[in-house]
Formats: structure tokens, C-alpha cells, sequence
């Protein structure tokens, strides 16, 4: 359907799905090519850089939750902004702004090959929020997020028909 379009076209816009073949609503077969790693992996590796348990940003989370929720009472906005602080927290002593350029530039050959991973993961990505947001698919785990360190194609194991 987006190819039909001249400026889908000129953009190479694309979706881009493995080939998955539903024996039940539990169960699939997909077709899985050895390049992709999901975005965990790439924290598991940022993790293991600095000796860090892979574990310890959820304990960090739950800690500082726990810190704050003491000290606030049941106001939704209250909490919301202090979960964001723990996030904030969390992102600033264990997992760099940079984690994920890092893990890609680590695994390509030269800048352009970079380049071209990260602009094709790019407009991949949007494309997921996308319809993850139409969708109203809510509950999104970098475990879920498979990536192609050849080709920077982008699928989410959510966001299959069953």
C-alpha cells in the first residue's frame, strides 16, 4: 500500500514485519534472522560494561519508589512526576543518553554503514510509535523491540495478528 505513494516512495518508507505464521493465539512461528538483537541486549551490554547486575536498574526503580512514596500522598500527578524523577535518576547514574548509539557503533564496520543503520532505524521507529499509538498498544518492553544491526530494520513482537 505505501509504495503505491510517490512520496513514500522517494522516502523509503516501509513497515517492516518478519514472516510470522500463527499456530494458535499463544503460539508463533517467525522467521528470525541472526542479526537482530533486541534493545534489552543493548542495555544488557551497557550493563555488563560498567559490572553492573543486569537487574539493578529495576531494584534502583523500585528503591526510589518506594523512597518517594512514603513521603507523597495519593495525588496521581504527584506520583506520575516522581516516577519520572526515579526514571531521570536512574538514566543519569546507570544508563547513558548514548547507550544505544554506542551498541550500534560498536557492532558497524564504518560511519556510513552508521549512518545508514541509524536512518533506517530511524523512520522504522516512527513508524512503530505510530501504530503502536493507533493501535493502542500500551505496554512496550525493550525486550519486545527486535533491531537488525544489518539493515536497521525495526519489528516489535506486539504487533502481531494471532
Amino acid at each position: 500500500m505505501l509504495e503505491r505513494r510517490l512520496e513514500t516512495r522517494r522516502r523509503s518508507l516501509q513497515f517492516h514485519l518478519p514472516v510470522t505464521v500463527p499456530l494458535s493465539p499463544q503460539v508463533r512461528l517467525v522467521q528470525l534472522d541472526p542479526s537482530y538483537v533486541t534493545l534489552h541486549e543493548a542495555l544488557e551490554t551497557q550493563l555488563n560494561s560498567q559490572d553492573v547486575p543486569v537487574d539493578e536498574p529495576v531494584f534502583k526503580y523500585l528503591e526510589l519508589l518506594t523512597e518517594l512514596a512514603t513521603t507523597a500522598d495519593d495525588d496521581k500527578v504527584i506520583m506520575s512526576s516522581m516516577k519520572h524523577e526515579a526514571v531521570e535518576a536512574i538514566a543519569a547514574t546507570l544508563v547513558p543518553v548514548d547507550t544505544l548509539t554506542r551498541y550500534f557503533a560498536a557492532r558497524q564496520k564504518t560511519p556510513a554503514d552508521l549512518w545508514m543503520l541509524r536512518k533506517r532505524f530511524t523512520a522504522q521507529w516512527a513508524a512503530s510509535t505510530f501504530l503502536t499509538h493507533v493501535l493502542g498498544v500500551n505496554t512496550r518492553h525493550p525486550h519486545k523491540y527486535h533491531v537488525s544491526l544489518t539493515s536497521g530494520n525495526l519489528w516489535t513482537a506486539e504487533l502481531f495478528p494471532s
